[in-house]
């Protein structure tokens, strides 16, 4: 297994409009006839300041919502475990379908703790699927400790993107040409 290759780990940082880059990106693997399956993150900004979080599924365009009202006040997490649950069953999907790139849209709170879609994650590797996720540094020791350092880190452009994408789509890959 080609784990190092396959996986691609886009670096992140607040607020540097890598969800908008992963979206672009998927948008033109689509329109060059890839298909990519998984889940993008959306963020809704409410009007009192809170932002609702949801997992957009990228072949079907359902939504997934994945954050609790917990109200302003509240300092704790606010990802929802059972909508990320439910979302976790378009990766098995997808996995099954043998998409050509499965997205998942970031190693977070829940990953670092050996939960959330990790283990979609591992199976979508185990069966020679490349894997696109993101990582912000705040998390990148966990990734390290979990995940071996494993994958070609990126910086969140569409340029570095789609390079890695030819790499691992390039015929002679064990994935590329005739997947």
């Amino acid at each position: 297994m080609e784990i190092p290759f396959t996986l691609g780990v886009m670096q992140t940082e607040k607020g540097d409009g890598a969800e908008t880059v992963m979206a672009d990106f998927v948008q033109f693997l689509q329109a060059r006839g890839v298909t990519v399956g998984g889940l993008i993150q959306v963020n809704t900004n409410h009007p009192d300041g809170l932002y609702q979080m949801e997992l957009l599924d990228l072949r079907t365009n359902d939504r997934y919502l994945i954050s609790q009202p917990l109200g302003k006040s509240a300092s704790g997490c606010r990802l929802d475990p059972s909508g990320l649950c439910d979302a976790s069953a378009v990766l098995r999907r997808e996995i099954e379908a043998k998409v050509d790139l499965l997205v998942i849209n970031k190693f977070g709170i829940a990953e670092s703790e050996g939960k959330g879609i990790l283990q979609e994650l591992f199976q979508a590797l185990e069966q020679g699927i490349p894997v696109l996720t993101s990582l912000s540094s705040g998390y990148r020791e966990n990734w390290s400790q979990i995940m071996d350092d494993c994958g070609q880190f990126l910086p969140p452009t569409l340029a570095a993107l789609i390079q890695w994408w030819e790499e691992v789509s390039a015929p002679g890959h064990a994935h590329g040409a005739g997947h």
